[in-house]
C-alpha cells in the first residue's frame, strides 16, 4: 500500500497586493511500517515522525490529511520516491550514498542502528569485521539503510540476507536461519512485542550507525511546497 498524500493548496500573494491565487499540487508520500516512527494501527497512520510531519504541514498551511496515508514495503516506497516526480518517502536516514538522489526535508528524530541476536546465543561483536571473521549471517531489510551501512563497513554480500520486513528477519532469527538482525533497536523490540515474540529474548551486541530521520523527496518535487514544510520543521525544532 502506498502512502498517498493528496496535497496541496497554497496561497500565493503577489507583490502588487492582488487577491491570493490558489494552486493545487498532488504529492505522493510513501512510508512503511516502522514503529514507533511510522506505522498503521486500526487503519490509521501513526508514529513519532508522522505526527511531526503532520504538525509541520498544519503550521505551513499545507492541505495534508492523515486519512490519505497508506503503507507499502520499504523497497517499493524508496523506489517510488527515487523515480517519480512529486513523490516523497519517510522515514529515511540521510547517507552519502542517498544524498544526490533526493531533496531532504528535516531532520525529524535521531536513531541508532544495531546488530541484535538471541539472548544466550554466545555471539559477541567487537567490530563489523567480526561478522566476516566468524561467518555470521545477518538479516537486513532490502534497501534499508542498515544494508548500506554494513556494506560500507566492509561486511561482504555473502554475510547479508535480505527480507521485506523486520518481522520476517525476527522469525528467521528465532528459527536459527540467521545469526543476527540489523535494524533500529527500538523498532525491532516494538515489532517483536506486537507479534507474540518476547522482546527480552533479544540482545543488542553492536551499534554500527546513527543519524537523523528525514523526508526524502524526488528532485522533481514542487520546491515551494518543500520550502514551506522545511521552514515549519525548523520552527518546531528550535
Amino acid at each position: 500500500m502506498l502512502y498517498i498524500l493528496r496535497l496541496i493548496c497554497l496561497s500565493v500573494f503577489s507583490l502588487s497586493f492582488l487577491p491570493s491565487i490558489l494552486f493545487c499540487q498532488d504529492l505522493d508520500l510513501y512510508t512503511e511500517n516502522y514503529p514507533p516512527y511510522n506505522y498503521e494501527q486500526n487503519g490509521t497512520i501513526q508514529g513519532v515522525n508522522t505526527e511531526l510531519l503532520l504538525q509541520a504541514a498544519r503550521r505551513a498551511k499545507l492541505d495534508i490529511h492523515r486519512s490519505d496515508i497508506r503503507v507499502v514495503p520499504w523497497a517499493r516506497a524508496f523506489s517510488a520516491a527515487r523515480n517519480n516526480p512529486d513523490t516523497c518517502v519517510y522515514t529515511t536516514m540521510r547517507t552519502k550514498e542517498r544524498e544526490p538522489y533526493f531533496i531532504w526535508v528535516g531532520p525529524l528524530v535521531n536513531t541508532e542502528k544495531v546488530l541484535v541476536t538471541l539472548r544466550g546465543s554466545g555471539i559477541e561483536i567487537d567490530s563489523l569485521q567480526d561478522v566476516q571473521k566468524k561467518d555470521y549471517l545477518v538479516g537486513v531489510v532490502i534497501e534499508d539503510v542498515c544494508e548500506h551501512l554494513l556494506r560500507r563497513g566492509g561486511v561482504p554480500e555473502d554475510n547479508l540476507q535480505g527480507s521485506h520486513s523486520a518481522l520476517l528477519n525476527l522469525r528467521k532469527l528465532k528459527r536459527g536461519r540467521i545469526d543476527l538482525v540489523a535494524y533500529d533497536e527500538l523498532t525491532l523490540k516494538y515489532v517483536a512485542g506486537q507479534n507474540n515474540i518476547d522482546p527480552s529474548i533479544l540482545k543488542t551486541v553492536y551499534v554500527f550507525g546513527s543519524g537523523d530521520h528525514y523526508l526524502a523527496c524526488n528532485p522533481r518535487t514542487n520546491a515551494t511546497v518543500l520550502n514551506r514544510l522545511q521552514k515549519a520543521l525548523d520552527e518546531l525544532n528550535r
